[in-house]
């Protein structure tokens, strides 16, 4: 584990040293930017820098060579990334467990992504490992991040899941520019996707579309990067000599079959709770590029993940992701 994610980090590095076209992209995601009051997936964090110059460590060839529908070839463009996720029940002042409400959760990770092919077809695959427990840091985080905002701090951190070690690879087809119509200077697109997750942090297929407006036809820009489960994008975008907009709405539904922030650790005995196996997102934002940086904002509505209190419907919930890229 601590290997595959040493060997991201020495490819960031590396590659960082001799960067003639790359994007480095931080994204936040939090429920504080939709409302006031902690619950569910409360927290996201995610830097990842994108080697647009297409230097595919050898390791990372013999990797995909392993993976099918997957073939690494000279147009390839690796994605390194890490992060962390919190979550936590809807009420975070208890002490006590609260075995009908989503447990408290922590988990860091180490990714590394690939996407290769054109505006017709882009097929993305990602390695991640990382943590999930007391060692991923997530008490420590919010607790001194609630310190400084001077908020209620979250008592029932001692109730979380415990430490397990954490392994997926994601899978996804996209068409970025299906039914492209212009319109003046600019672009109207859809983007449908499919794909499939496996590991033991998350297993599932999804299947969604985003429509989406530019102001300039000619301007390549991807969806913003976001912290997964969520919509696909790479955070790419190319120089604009002037200001340039994209507008976007996405759907995204997900068949679930393991969620170990709802089903609980995999190996031992762990707060959980009953997860429903349909899932939806629903997304809209706004990017703004110019010339070597971008700006983009998504608010997201998630339909409920699990079952609540005596068989409830538990709650959907609203976050908002801002993300900031910049070109080097």
């Amino acid at each position: 584990m601590k290997i595959f994610v040493g060997l991201a980090v020495a490819s960031i590095l590396a590659g960082a040293a001799h960067a003639e076209d790359q994007i480095i992209t931080l994204t936040s995601e939090n429920d504080a930017y939709t409302r006031t009051s902690d619950g569910n997936y409360t927290n996201g964090m995610r830097a990842s820098w994108l080697d647009a110059d297409n230097r595919l460590p050898r390791w990372l060839e013999v990797v995909t060579e392993k993976v099918p529908f997957f073939n690494a070839a000279s147009s390839t463009i690796p994605l390194y990334s890490l992060g962390q996720n919190i979550y936590t029940p809807s009420n975070i002042t208890p002490f006590t467990s609260q075995p009908n409400d989503r447990p408290y959760a922590g988990y860091t990770y180490g990714s590394v992504g690939l996407t290769n092919g054109d505006l017709n077809r882009l097929d993305d695959l990602e390695l991640t490992a990382g943590w999930v427990g007391p060692s991923a840091a997530g008490k420590a985080v919010q607790k001194r991040y609630h310190e400084v905002i001077n908020v209620q701090k979250p008592n029932g951190w001692a109730h979380q899941l415990k430490n397990e070690p954490a392994l997926g690879v994601s899978w996804q087809r996209r068409y970025p520019r299906r039914l492209a119509v212009p319109v003046g200077n600019g672009l109207i697109s859809t983007m449908p996707y499919a794909g499939v997750t496996l590991g033991n942090v998350h297993t599932n297929a999804n299947v969604g579309a985003i429509l989406s407006y530019r102001t300039d036809a000619t301007m390549i820009t991807d969806t913003p990067m976001r912290v997964a489960p969520g919509i696909p994008g790479t955070g790419f975008f190319s120089t604009a000599p002037r200001l340039n907009a994209m507008v976007f709405a996405g759907v995204e539904g997900r068949a679930v079959a393991r969620n170990i922030f709802l089903d609980g650790n995999t190996f031992v005995n762990s707060p959980s709770v009953r997860k429903r196996n349909g899932v939806a997102d629903v997304s809209v934002g706004v990017m703004l590029t110019y010339k070597r940086y971008q700006v983009g904002y998504t608010t997201v509505y998630r339909t409920p993940e699990f079952f609540g209190p005596q068989g409830g419907t538990g709650n959907g919930q609203y976050f908002g992701a801002l993300s900031a890229g910049m070109k080097f």
